[in-house]
């Protein structure tokens, strides 16, 4: 996710992070509605994004390209009931690996441009899109390091998902101060601690919830 903060944006496209607790039902939704031609899945929700498959075909609706992000000797799970099987291909190493080294960033012409496009939970109706753009995202980038107070070479520890406001446009902030950053695949109070110590974390940032799982730990 962090690499994809900056890829999708150098190649001129607009980066659209889907929360990880959605169902099938909410993610084909979100696919449509956005018009993706491409997601990136990580191989623990391959079968979120297998069921939105199943609903888009059903409605007749073209399927973005799946690029499968997999874990060392971790193999995902592929039903026989979707109609597409991701392959070597479309594994997210291999997608690297065909890109030319000569590429040319596609700047936007304007700062108004969007980068991103986010969407509310819809815990009350049908999610609405939020876009940001490549001023705002600029801005507000440097506006948290600020008000995070981050010097040079700070050390983030991610406890705030990047599918949250773009982890509060942190990746993008942190590569402005020439940041270190240390990503959990789950968030918990040892987790936390652990990397702290092993990494000498300068700053971190997260919900109330993670701040009181952290406190009743260290108590």
């Amino acid at each position: 996710m962090c690499e994809l903060h900056f890829g999708v944006p150098m190649a001129g496209a607009i980066l659209c992070t889907l929360n990880i607790r959605l169902d099938s039902a909410m993610v084909a939704f979100l696919l449509r509605h956005s018009e993706a031609k491409i997601i990136f899945v990580d191989y623990q929700f391959l079968h979120i994004a297998q069921g939105a498959f199943q609903i888009l075909s059903k409605a007749g609706t073209k399927l973005p390209q799946l690029i499968l992000i997999q874990e060392p000797e971790q193999q995902a799970p592929i039903s026989s009931e979707t109609n597409f099987t991701p392959t070597k291909d479309l594994e997210y190493d291999n997608f690297l690996a065909m890109g030319k080294a000569d590429f040319e960033i596609r700047r936007p012409k304007d700062e108004w441009e969007p980068i991103s496009l986010n969407y509310t939970s819809g815990t009350t109706s049908s999610p609405k899109g939020v876009v940001y753009s490549h001023r705002g995202a600029y801005l507000n980038s440097l506006a948290t390091v600020l008000s995070s107070e981050m010097g040079s070479m700070p050390v983030y520890l991610w406890t705030v998902p990047m599918f949250h406001c773009n982890g509060w446009c942190l990746a993008w902030g942190m590569a402005a101060q020439g940041g270190t950053n240390i990503c959990l695949r789950k968030v918990t109070a040892k987790g936390i601690f652990s990397n702290i110590a092993l990494h000498t974390v300068t700053h971190m940032g997260g919900a109330p919830t993670v701040l009181n799982m952290d406190v009743k730990c260290s108590c």
